[in-house]
Formats: structure tokens, sequence, C-alpha cells
């Protein structure tokens, strides 16, 4: 897919055993221009299966699901698609410190309760998208 201007829209991961909450986040990465329709999967061996298929450009990830939790998940997509930055979500804001981070192969953390408003923002940073696009 490509956007006006003739720039291809950015790949996104979202990866949450919560079906409403994914769908929450598709929606509110769908509200920007520069991103086309979210792939979505339920747990991180799901994640870990479309990263070996798919090229993504950006990985957001729930840390507490079952059978494979975003921190195992996020070490293994980590050798597979070493340039892709990953945002942990988390119902805890402070479950790691950011030092911590880089250990699992996490770009950043967004407490999922500030997602609204700093999701967003983080995401334009990783990818290196300033502003809002054409409207």
């Amino acid at each position: 897919m490509v956007r006006s201007g003739g720039l291809p829209l950015k790949q996104l991961l979202v990866v949450d055993d919560n079906r409403p909450v994914r769908k929450a986040i598709c929606q509110l990465v769908s509200g920007e221009n520069e991103f086309s329709p979210c792939f979505e999967a339920t747990n991180g061996a799901e994640a870990v299966e479309l990263a070996k298929s798919d090229q993504f450009d950006l990985i957001l990830m729930d840390l507490s699901m079952p059978v494979m939790n975003g921190l195992d998940a996020a070490t293994l997509i980590r050798q597979l698609l070493p340039e892709v930055p990953i945002i942990l979500l988390s119902m805890h804001g402070d479950v790691l410190k950011n030092e911590d981070l880089g250990k699992f192969g996490i770009s950043a953390l967004v407490a999922k309760d500030r997602a609204a408003t700093e999701l967003i923002p983080a995401v334009r940073l990783l990818l290196g998208i300033s502003g809002r696009g054409p409207i």
C-alpha cells in the first residue's frame, strides 16, 4: 500500500491476547495516515511465526500473554528482525527499568493506561516520522 506522495505505508504488528485491546490499538494507529491496517497476533508464539514470513516496520506487543509472553517473543523476534523496533505494552508501566529493555530487544515501554496519549508519539519517534502527515 502507498500513501499520498508515493511513500509506502508502514506495516505494524499488534500482539495482544485481549481482542478488544488489540482492536483499540489498531483503531488508534489507523487514524494516522502513515500506517496500513494492522496485522494481528494473539500471543508471542504467533508473533514470532508472523515475523518469519512478513516484513514489519514496528511491533506493538503486550507483556503478559498465554503461550509465549512478550519478553520471550521480543527476544526471538529481535533475532529475526534486528532493525524492527518493538514497543512493549503493559498494564504496569514500571515493570522494567529502561536499562533492562535492551536486554530483551525492547525499544520502548508504554503503559496501556497511557497508550491513548503516548503510543502514537512513541511509534512516530521510533519510525522517524515527524508531525502529522497530510490529511
